[in-house]
């Protein structure tokens, strides 16, 4: 089974499990308890359907739109505004199969594995995210005081400093893959250090056939598509969430 099968299978089952019954066929609306609170929908596209995994107090919003015909996530758009959701975003998930594509060797870094349970590497994390900026932070979700538990680094060999890294935790819907994350330091960006990292990562962790990698970029963020693409990873489906200001 390819990846993104194997991605898809598991949202599917977790949405069933949701639902506790069989997901069905057209656009179906999933209430889960894991996005109580969130006022939030998120359209995916699975299998031949549009599933809205929501928080349970805007699934009455949804209703009007649930039905045996597939909607497109874009006809959705327009059917969310009309029901009073605003657009939060667009995101891509892409999976990759096997072994990443190798990339060119990186001159005056080494490549670590680091533990958040040893203080002296999240020292060098934290050093790296007071470089960053919100957005950057933001788009990795780098939180110093939670930590993935898998982290890959490139450690500058002048300074000692991390200059890129790549990290992984179970990602949300499906057990088996690994969310990575990506930042790299803005003063050793064009270097190809973050199609360095995630390949190195991907390798170290996701090839044992126990782990499979799941990275997920904003639609808006061409270059982040560019550098997963580049190492071997394929493009699963567009996701889109949305937002009702008042729930109920």
């Amino acid at each position: 089974m390819r990846a993104s099968e194997r991605f898809i299978e598991e949202v599917v089952a977790a949405m069933e499990a949701d639902l506790g019954g069989p997901l069905g066929t057209g656009t179906v609306v999933v209430p889960t308890d894991d996005r109580a609170g969130s006022n939030v929908a998120v359209a995916y596209p699975v299998a031949g359907r549009l599933a809205l995994w929501c928080d349970p107090a805007v699934a009455g919003h949804l209703a009007p739109v649930a039905g045996p015909s597939v909607m497109s996530l874009d006809e959705f758009a327009v059917r969310a505004g009309e029901l009073g959701g605003e657009a939060v975003g667009r995101g891509c998930n892409l999976t990759c199969d096997g072994k990443p594509s190798p990339v060119a060797s990186i001159e005056g870094a080494t490549l670590r594995v680091l533990s958040r349970d040893v203080e002296t590497d999240v020292e060098l994390m934290k050093t790296l995210a007071d470089e960053l900026s919100e957005e950057d932070l933001e788009e990795c979700e780098l939180d110093i005081d939670d930590l993935d538990p898998r982290l890959l680094v490139f450690v500058d060999d002048g300074s000692g400093k991390v200059v890129a890294f790549a990290s992984g935790l179970p990602a949300d819907g499906s057990p088996s893959f690994d969310d990575v994350g990506v930042a790299v330091h803005p003063d050793h960006r064009r270097r190809s250090l973050g199609a360095a990292v995630v390949g190195a990562f991907v390798e170290e962790f996701c090839t044992d056939g126990t782990r499979l990698a799941l990275y997920r970029h904003d639609v808006e963020n061409v270059g982040s598509g560019r550098l997963a693409r580049s190492i071997g990873f394929t493009q699963v489906h567009t996701i889109g969430a949305f937002r009702w200001p008042i729930a109920g």
